[in-house]
């Protein structure tokens, strides 16, 4: 199974927001990435991180932010995994 970026809390609505925060399980850097893959580096690389495979920006790593939280979910119906970054919800559901 693969994962994409599917929107932000800024392009959704609030009732899908809130039932998604409020079904939402805490989860870590490590277990994000394991599961994202590649749709998260790809968001890394556009907010300025630093991915590793290249210097981008200020030189930080997403997974050494602490102000970066991630959790797992259900967004609308689909299994999701996000991350909250400038209090914005960055989401990712699960393609067949």
């Amino acid at each position: 199974m693969r994962w994409e970026f599917l929107t932000t809390c800024v392009n959704s609505d609030g009732p899908s927001i809130n039932a998604m925060q409020a079904a939402a399980e805490d989860i870590t850097y490590r277990t994000a990435r394991k599961h994202l893959g590649a749709a998260l580096v790809e968001v890394e690389k556009e907010l300025g991180y630093d991915t590793g495979h290249q210097k981008n920006g200020c030189g930080l790593r997403m997974s050494r932010d602490w102000a970066v939280g991630y959790a797992r979910s259900v967004y609308r119906g689909q299994p999701c995994i996000y991350f909250v970054w400038s209090h914005i919800e960055y989401i990712f559901v699960r393609q067949p």
